[in-house]
């Protein structure tokens, strides 16, 4: 209960004890404080007497105030220092698993690049080591290059106090082989009034420099806070990736998640949100 009183400076008890002991003293000097005529203690004090003993209740209860208020004082430092320990905590942590995933995510990029080059591959998903199949098929000496796209989207979880969600998505390479692939991907959104916005960007979607085999799936999740609340995606996969002969293949396409009134579904756009997203992001300089 006292641990609920407002603290204030100590020096505003220090002037009233000084203010009460000086009319103490004052009242303690004028006069008699006892009158002897009487036998009962309790009428022997006269109006002075009971004024001094007044004062004097009155210093005793300052002092145990302020008492309770410097304890109160040390309480509210300790926990603040407790929650600057724990905040710094927090950070040293954050930037420890920081490390750590960056420190994995080198390991795995170097496994993968090693993996590769002895014609196998370590499938985080499946935890499992997949052989690669010849990506070069030939047909009258041309070679059918790899197309690498989205599969799927899902939307699998949103909250509603950060606005964080989160989608698991789908790669596959048709047709053969994708070397070093280096994806990303760009989060826009249609607003409840049919305006475009940017949300996120440069999502990382496979280990750099990853190979996919032919017809091979690789699913992830990616997540970001919407603060427009949309009711529609788009999600841009961006990056580029390599043949079997060494040829650059550039990718760019959009993908639409749109939430059919019960829930969001995954569809190839269509001419309405290509035209409007490919003008918006070259407006933009995406």
């Amino acid at each position: 209960m006292l641990e609920k009183l407002p603290t204030i400076e100590n020096y505003n008890y220090v002037i009233v004890i000084a203010i009460l002991t000086f009319i103490l003293t004052m009242v303690t000097a004028k006069g008699e404080l006892t009158n002897e005529v009487y036998s009962h203690w309790w009428k022997k004090y006269t109006n002075r007497g009971l004024k001094a003993i007044g004062l004097g209740v009155a210093i005793g209860m300052v002092l145990f105030l302020q008492d309770v208020n410097n304890d109160n004082i040390s309480n509210i430092k300790d926990r603040a220092l407790r929650n600057e320990q724990n905040a710094r905590a927090r950070i040293i942590e954050k930037r420890v698993k920081e490390g750590v995933k960056e420190s994995v995510d080198v390991v795995m990029d170097g496994i993968s690049s090693a993996f590769t080059k002895q014609g196998l591959q370590y499938d985080r998903i499946n935890k499992n080591i997949v052989v690669l199949k010849d990506s070069v098929r030939n047909t009258k000496g041309v070679i059918i290059p790899p197309l690498l796209r989205v599969r799927n989207l899902e939307f699998k979880d949103s909250s509603a106090v950060t606005r964080r969600n989160t989608i698991l998505y789908e790669i596959i390479s048709d047709n053969a082989v994708s070397y070093n692939c280096a994806l990303k991907f760009d989060v826009f959104g249609i607003t409840t009034n049919v305006t475009p916005t940017s949300i996120d960007f440069n999502l990382r979607a496979l280990y750099n420099n990853i190979t996919i085999a032919k017809e091979q799936r690789l699913s992830g999740y990616i997540s970001f806070i919407d603060n427009f609340h949309c009711n529609t995606y788009v999600l841009r996969l961006k990056g580029f990736y390599y043949s079997s002969d060494k040829k650059l293949i550039q990718i760019d396409e959009l993908y639409l998640l749109r939430h059919n009134g019960e829930k969001f579904i995954f569809e190839l756009p269509g001419d309405f949100h290509e035209r409007v997203f490919r003008d918006y992001i070259k407006k933009n300089r995406f």
